[in-house]
């Protein structure tokens, strides 16, 4: 599970940051696959990056998919939600994904008929959990807002699921 580094200071300036977490993970999947090349592995959370941006795209190496790409080690389906607005994060009205589900292939094609298989990812759109802004639309009911504080709240990000079969 990762939070990595905020895009506060500015998207171009902290993507370095970013980068960083990126091949400490890489490392780290790299270590287990080694190991185990059938190891299931899910690399999840708040990334502060998109699913092309570099980080994931060359740090981490992910693939989308979008082809049976068996290439690839990891795949990040965030792709995979098509559910009206998608992303997990409203900024100014422009949906993005910066929380993700990334797995290892074993968990897209399982060596057995009957393995353990990620199905689906999507964010979670329940009512609950949105409010409509007057200049903005449909965002993630925030528990704070600049220095306000609404009581009402839950977050800035709405979760995001991972469906296992």
């Amino acid at each position: 599970v990762n939070h990595w580094p905020s895009r506060r200071e500015g998207a171009d300036e902290s993507a370095p940051k970013r980068m960083a977490a990126a091949q400490v993970v890489r490392d780290e999947v790299d270590r287990l696959l080694a190991q185990d090349p059938q190891a299931r592995i899910i690399v999840m959370g708040d990334l502060n990056d998109e699913p092309l941006d570099a980080s994931l795209k060359l740090g981490l190496r992910t693939a989308e998919l979008v082809s049976d790409d068996r290439g690839a080690d990891l795949y990040d389906l965030v792709g995979m939600d098509r559910t009206d607005p998608v992303g997990s994060i409203s900024y100014k009205g422009q949906w993005q994904y910066f929380d993700h589900v990334i797995v290892s292939r074993s968990l897209v094609w399982p060596q057995t008929p009957n393995g353990l298989r990620a199905a689906s990812v999507a964010a979670v759109k329940d009512e609950r959990l949105i409010f409509r802004h007057p200049r903005y639309g449909v965002q993630p009911n925030r528990t704070f807002s600049g220095t306000k504080y609404h009581r009402d709240g839950y977050s800035d990000h709405l979760p995001v699921v991972l469906r296992l079969e």
